[in-house]
């Protein structure tokens, strides 16, 4: 089932966050191209989403 997901990561120039919409499987072999020694993979809620959306103007890549 598709879902959508947060990633953090740290790179050379601080945190940075993308977030995806797409099954587990999906997001993990993109998360894996990500060179970082600290990633964080979370859920997201879809009113999180719509916030993230409408405020933010996050772009969510889709898997």
């Amino acid at each position: 089932m598709r879902k959508y997901w947060q990633l953090d990561y740290f790179c050379d120039f601080g945190w940075r966050t993308r977030y995806f919409y797409g099954t587990e499987a999906a997001v993990q072999s993109r998360v894996r191209r990500y060179k970082s020694d600290n990633k964080n993979l979370k859920n997201i809620s879809k009113s999180r989403v719509q916030y993230l959306k409408a405020e933010k103007n996050a772009h969510f890549i889709v898997l």
